[in-house]
């Protein structure tokens, strides 16, 4: 008797387990904006209010301001659905309170004439789903997938003046009131985030108009008329990618009478990394559109601009701790030859392409630490 009962408990895993299948993928597939989806509802039965009927998946959805609610039956046996089964549905409905122009039938071993034709008597749908291996346990269309994550950065790579003059250091203007406006690196920052440098991999030279009642602060920190209206910028946007390997089901719900797919979808499945994915940079459109399009199967894109710009050696607009490293750097200069060796990104941004999500510095903030410095040497009357 023990073994029976074993192999009883085991085929009763099994069958449960093949309608969570049908009823997962099922939920899945209805999952649209504006629509709630629920697995495994009871609701009150008219004929006992002490009942509960369960409804393998209810959708709730609005109609003019009213709600409606759709009942799915979910079935994965391994014969044909009959026409007993499809009356045990309507019966349910009725029960439930729910019209069976609003009950869906879905099977995974298709349904003889019979049920279709008692389904359609009752306005009732009736649907196969395709996409389950031969025991209904797996799906049977499985495909590689790949997704890959593109980040697109600007590097500011040299700035010229109207004269065509090349300034090696960050100029900073400043208001007649002497207060901090902005730097050359965030005027570009401002042209990238407002859609004015093209979001794909090359090289630009754009003109940046400063504004007329900017200044240029003296030695000291005080405003001085400013001999210059335009800047030229040569940047460089490059991409930054890298791809994750996975799987993909395919799956669709076909009406058995016209073998016509009413609905088709496509699950992805990505491993979490054990560590970060390095990122290969791209400097061409061409041989990024290779490196995205050089895998088989479902390719999943995600473009993401970097919201700040690169500009020696650190994210513009400056976060504090980018900042307070490049004065300490500044402080204490590396010389070659004679001349001043600028720090490099890895020294003050470090590795992690992460920091440039990071809360800059607010022009106040700025002001303080650059100017302030100078504004002390002012002398004294």
């Amino acid at each position: 008797m023990t073994p029976r009962r074993a192999k009883r408990g085991r085929a009763k895993q099994s069958t449960k387990s093949k309608g969570d299948i049908v009823e997962e993928v099922a939920a899945w597939l209805h999952d649209w904006p504006g629509v709630t989806v629920e697995r495994n509802v009871r609701l009150l039965a008219r004929s006992d209010p002490s009942r509960r009927r369960e409804i393998d998946v209810l959708l709730t959805t609005a109609v003019a301001g009213y709600p409606v609610r759709f009942a799915i039956e979910c079935k994965n046996e391994a014969t044909r659905i009959g026409s007993p089964m499809i009356d045990g549905f309507i019966g349910k409905l009725d029960d439930i309170g729910i019209p069976p122009q609003q009950g869906i039938f879905i099977s995974a071993s298709g349904y003889t004439r019979g049920a279709v034709r008692r389904a359609e008597k009752a306005d009732v749908r009736t649907l196969l789903l395709r996409g389950l291996s031969i025991d209904g346990l797996k799906a049977s269309i499985l495909t590689a997938a790949h997704q890959s994550v593109v980040f697109f950065m600007v590097v500011a790579e040299s700035v010229t003046f109207f004269n065509k003059s090349e300034e090696a250091h960050l100029p900073a203007f400043i208001d007649t009131n002497g207060r901090l406006c902005g730097t050359v690196a965030h005027l570009i920052a401002s042209q990238w985030a407002k859609g004015e440098i093209p979001s794909t991999p090359g090289s630009y030279e754009i003109k940046l108009p400063i504004p007329h009642d900017w200044r240029m602060p003296d030695a000291c920190g005080q405003p001085i008329e400013l001999l210059i209206h335009e800047v030229y910028v040569k940047l460089r946007v490059q991409a930054l990618a890298a791809t994750v390997s996975g799987r993909a089901e395919e799956y669709s719900l076909v009406d058995p009478a016209s073998n016509r797919p009413e609905k088709f979808g496509v699950r992805v499945f990505f491993e979490a990394p054990e560590a970060r994915y390095p990122l290969t940079v791209f400097r061409d459109q061409a041989d990024l559109d290779r490196f995205l399009n050089s895998r088989q199967g479902y390719r999943i894109t995600q473009r993401i601009k970097v919201p700040r710009i690169h500009y020696h050696s650190a994210y513009w607009p400056l976060r504090r701790r980018a900042a307070e490293r490049l004065r300490d750097l500044a402080r204490t200069p590396k010389f070659v030859e004679g001349e001043i060796v600028l720090p490099s990104a890895i020294e003050v941004e470090g590795l992690d392409i992460a920091a440039a999500w990071e809360k800059p510095m607010s022009l106040e903030e700025l002001d303080e630490l650059l100017l302030t410095p100078l504004r002390s040497r002012r002398p004294q009357a």
